[in-house]
């Protein structure tokens, strides 16, 4: 008999079990629950856990245009004038999107929606402005700071960025 949540006399563990406490209770071999994400792997004497997604997706675009999405990163390699960068009308709090702009290419401007601001800095365009970049290979991320109202522009790799 256990007191004080000791352990109890248990048979062998199965592969990937540990022994999980209760606070009204006593230790017991239980294996590990994988969340939204995450990967458990049991194996004699081990257990691997490993996690899917949570990075940025990247594509490349050649269109003077974008309607971004969240969570996506973009190479803009357009022609002689600037890929129109338009930002997600809905955005969660820390959803991101990653603009590089090719050298050679036209640049980006970043534009937000009626009702959004970005900000740079301690700078903040008006609502519905937009950051311009001013040479072909500036590059930056836009992270959702305020759930579908405002953005910070920030991570710029730029000679200096125009605010429209």
């Amino acid at each position: 008999m256990a007191t004080n949540n000791q352990i109890n006399a248990q048979g062998p563990l199965i592969d990937g079990q540990v022994y999980i406490g209760a606070t009204s209770g006593h230790p017991t071999a239980a294996n590990l629950t994988a969340g939204t994400g995450i990967t458990i792997t049991n194996g004699a004497n081990s257990i691997s856990i490993a996690s899917t997604g949570g990075g940025l997706t990247w594509s490349t675009v050649t269109a003077a245009t974008l309607a971004a999405a969240v969570n996506n990163a973009y190479v803009l390699n357009h022609a002689a004038t600037p890929c129109v960068v338009t930002l997600p009308a809905t955005a969660a709090l820390g959803s991101k999107i990653s603009l590089r702009g090719l050298a050679g290419s036209g640049g980006w401007t970043a534009t937000a929606n009626t009702g959004q601001t970005i900000q740079f800095g301690n700078t903040s365009t008006s609502s519905g402005g937009s950051w311009s970049s001013t040479n072909a290979g500036d590059s930056c991320d836009l992270e959702c700071i305020v759930a579908n109202t405002t953005w910070c522009l920030d991570n710029a790799v730029t000679a200096g960025l125009t605010v429209v």
